[in-house]
């Protein structure tokens, strides 16, 4: 098992490695990378505080993926250069304190500043993010985590492309 996941670890950091900066020059992988600002915390149950960055974006055909702070990671399977807003989800079970878990559920609402431009080729996009913790375990946890689960982040914020 540990080393199927030592392949696709490799084969993850050699696709984001192979990445072009350009969207139609080669025909595979885009990266571009973000910083983000104007944060707006609307609701913090969660205690996670304004998101900060880098945010890398990689679009691949129909795929495209969102990795922020180099730990959060969510994506989509239904991309398109011609979409204006763009949905990017991701799961994960936090199981640091056994037998309890946690579930992170994040969802990303991006979009295009720029309608005429793909997602990689505007200078700016509007995101909104939903962040949701909830307590998935067998056993009673109640008081193990942070905070009460489940709890609720949004915010809203500016990813402003920097310069390549």
């Amino acid at each position: 098992m540990k080393g199927w996941i030592l392949v696709c670890v490799l084969a993850l950091g050699m696709s984001l490695g192979g990445c072009s900066d350009d969207e139609g020059g080669s025909g595979g992988p885009t990266l571009t990378e973000w910083g983000i600002t104007d944060v707006n915390i609307i609701q913090d149950d969660c205690n996670f505080q304004a998101i900060s960055g880098p945010v890398e974006i990689v679009t691949d055909g129909t795929n495209a993926t969102m990795i922020v702070d180099d730990v959060l990671e969510v994506s989509t399977d239904d991309y398109s250069p011609e979409l204006t807003t763009v949905v990017m989800t991701g799961q994960v079970d936090n199981n640091e304190e056994p037998p309890c878990v946690a579930r992170l559920l994040d969802e990303f609402t991006l979009r295009v500043d720029d309608p005429t431009l793909s997602l990689p080729d505007n200078d700016t996009l509007s995101v909104e993010w939903d962040h949701t913790e909830e307590d998935v375990s067998d056993g009673a946890c109640d008081g193990i985590w942070f905070v009460p689960l489940p709890c609720d982040t949004f915010e809203d914020f500016t990813l402003e492309k920097l310069v390549e």
